[in-house]
C-alpha cells in the first residue's frame, strides 16, 4: 500500500520494462557495483573516492565515520563533476549518513545526460578535530544501472530521431542545457505529450518541454509545470504542422531552479489512446494498518485535497498507449504497458505530525533511518502479472491488468498490498467513438481510478479505513460497467 507513484519515476535502481523507447546508445553496465574505501585521516585533510557516474546509473554514498577518543570533527562531503564544480555538498557527522541526504535531492542521485549532473569524484573534507585527533572512515559507493535512461542529445546537433508512441526517460539538473530530441512531422500532423516529472516535495523543479523548428527557432511551449513531488501531465498545447510541408522539429526538455530527478514522456498522435490505471490516497497521511506496526506509525499519502485528476499524485500506476485499431490494426500497444510504483515513506507519528495532523517539512526531509521523524522507506514492485493485451476482433482489443503491489517497507509477501484484477475491452470505430467495458474487482482501500483518452471511465472512492486494505480483492468491490469515450 502506500507506494507513492507516479507515474512513475523511481527512487532506486530501475529495470526498464520491455518496449522502452529506443535502443541504449550509451555504454551501460549490466549490473551494479560497490566500491569501499576505508582508512584513518587527521584534521584539516581530504579523502577522495572515485564515483564516475554514467548517465544510465544512480549512485548512493554511505559514510561511516568514527573517532576514539572523541575528535568532535568538522566534516563535509562533496560530489564534483569532471570540471571540478560541486554538484552536491553536505555537512555530515560521525555515525552513518547517506549522500545525497538533504534537499533538493531525492535519493539516490540519478545520472544525467549532461556532465553537469555526473559526479566524477567524491571528497570527504575533515576540518578541525579536537586536539588533532584522527577520524576513522569507511566510504561505500553503490551504483546501479538504469537502462534506457538519458538517451536524448546534449544539443541540436546530436539530438536522436524519435517516434510517436515511444516513451523516453531521463533526469535533469539546472546547470545542463537539457535533453534534445528530433521528431519528423508530416503536413497537418498533430502531436501532444503525456508523461510525468518528479521533483523534491518541498523544493520542486520547474520542468519544461519546448518545440523548436528545423531552423532551431522556438515554436511553442508544450509542457510547463512545477514538479513538487510526482506530477503527471498531458501537454497544455497540441501542435499541428500547418506549414504545408513535412519537416523535422526538436523537443528540448529542461529543468530550472532545482533538479528534476526523473521524467518520462511519450509523443502522442490521434493514432493512440492513452490508458492509465491509478491507485491513490486522498490524505496527507494515514495510520499504518498492519498489526506489526505498533501504534506510532503513519504512511505518507497523496494530499488531502486531491480531486479526481489523471495527473494527480498516486501510489501506483499502470500506463500504456493503445493503437487505434481502425487506423493502425493488428498491433495493440504503441508503448507500454508499464507498472510504476514509487517510494513508500513511513514516519513516527509522535514526532512527524504538526498540530493539524499533517506531516511536517522536517519529517519529509529526514533521510536518517529509524526514529525520530521518518523511520523507513522502500520501493516496491508489482508482484502480480501486470497488464497484457489480446485481439478480440479486427477493431476490438482486450486489456487485462493484475496489480498486487506491497508497501515497500514490509517484506513483499506480507500484506498490505494495493490490489485489483481488471478486464477491459476497447472497441474502436470509423469515428472517434470508442466503446469500452470494465469488469473485475478491487480492494476497499485505497481509492482507484481508470482514465482512457484522458477521460475518467472509473472512479472508486476508498472506504476511509486503512484496515480495509487487508480484505482480499475477491471479497471486496466487484466492478461491471460499460460506456463510450471520444478519442482526443
Amino acid at each position: 500500500m502506500f507506494t507513492r507513484t507516479l507515474r512513475s519515476l523511481l527512487l532506486a535502481s530501475i529495470a526498464l520494462p520491455t518496449g522502452f523507447a529506443a535502443a541504449q546508445t550509451l555504454d551501460c553496465p549490466s549490473t551494479g557495483s560497490t566500491t569501499i574505501v576505508t582508512g584513518t585521516t587527521g584534521s584539516y585533510s581530504n579523502v577522495s573516492v572515485p564515483i564516475d557516474l554514467l548517465p544510465c546509473e544512480t549512485v548512493s554514498v554511505q559514510l561511516d565515520l568514527s573517532s576514539w577518543p572523541p575528535a568532535f570533527p568538522s566534516l563535509q562531503f562533496t560530489l564534483f563533476d569532471k570540471n571540478g564544480a560541486s554538484i552536491d555538498s553536505e555537512i555530515t557527522s560521525e555515525g552513518t549518513t547517506y549522500i545525497p541526504g538533504g534537499w533538493p535531492w531525492v535519493p539516490p542521485m540519478r545520472g544525467t545526460r549532461g556532465y553537469q549532473g555526473l559526479p566524477v569524484t567524491g571528497e570527504l573534507e575533515v576540518g578541525y578535530t579536537f586536539f588533532g585527533r584522527p577520524v576513522n572512515y569507511t566510504i561505500t559507493v553503490r551504483k546501479s544501472p538504469r537502462h534506457g535512461y538519458n538517451l536524448g542529445g546534449t544539443g541540436f546537433d546530436n539530438a536522436p530521431m524519435i517516434s510517436a508512441g515511444d516513451r523516453y526517460f531521463g533526469s535533469l539538473v539546472p546547470a545542463e542545457p537539457g535533453q534534445f530530441y528530433k521528431i519528423h512531422l508530416e503536413p497537418n500532423e498533430s502531436i501532444y505529450l503525456t508523461g510525468v516529472a518528479q521533483g523534491h516535495q518541498s523544493f520542486g523543479s520547474f520542468f519544461t518541454i519546448d518545440l523548436f523548428d528545423s531552423s532551431q527557432q522556438p515554436v511553442t511551449n508544450l509542457v510547463a509545470l512545477a514538479a513538487y513531488g510526482i506530477v503527471g501531465f498531458p501537454s497544455s498545447t497540441t501542435y499541428v504542422n500547418n506549414t504545408g510541408a513535412a519537416a523535422d522539429y526538436y523537443l528540448v526538455v529542461k529543468t530550472s531552479y532545482f533538479p528534476t530527478h526523473d521524467f518520462q514522456f511519450v509523443v502522442n498522435t490521434p493514432l493512440v489512446m492513452h490508458l492509465t490505471l491509478n491507485a491513490f490516497l486522498p490524505y496527507d497521511n494515514i495510520s499504518d494498518p498492519h498489526p506489526i506496526s505498533g501504534h506510532d506509525r503513519v504512511f505518507e499519502g497523496d494530499g488531502g485535497g486531491r480531486s479526481w485528476d489523471e495527473n494527480g499524485s498516486s501510489r501506483t500506476s499502470q500506463i500504456m498507449d493503445i493503437w487505434n485499431q481502425y487506423l493502425h490494426p493488428a498491433t495493440i500497444f504503441a508503448s507500454g504497458p508499464f507498472d510504476w510504483a514509487n517510494i513508500t515513506e513511513q514516519y513516527q507519528a509522535s514526532t512527524s505530525l504538526s498540530t493539524d495532523g499533517k506531516l511536517t517539512d522536517a519529517a519529509r526531509n529526514d533521510w536518517v533511518w529509524d526514529e525520530p521523524l521518518k523511520t523507513s522507506w522502500g520501493v516496491p514492485t508489482n508482484q502480480a502479472d501486470g497488464c497484457s493485451g489480446s485481439q478480440v476482433d479486427s477493431l476490438t482489443v482486450a486489456v487485462n491488468c493484475d496489480l498486487e503491489t506491497p508497501n515497500g517497507v514490509y517484506p513483499a509477501w506480507l500484506d498490505p498490498a494495493i490490489t485489483y484484477q481488471l478486464s477491459m475491452t476497447f472497441g474502436f470505430t470509423p469515428t472517434t467513438t470508442v466503446n469500452y467495458s470494465i469488469s473485475g474487482c478491487r480492494k476497499y482501500f485505497p481509492a482507484y481510478e481508470i482514465w482512457a483518452a484522458h477521460q475518467l471511465i472509473y472512479a472508486g472512492t476508498d472506504s476511509g479505513n486503512p484496515l480495509h486494505i487487508l480484505v482480499p480483492c475477491s471479497l471486496a468491490i466487484q466492478i461491471e460497467q460499460t460506456g463510450t469515450i471520444t478519442l482526443q
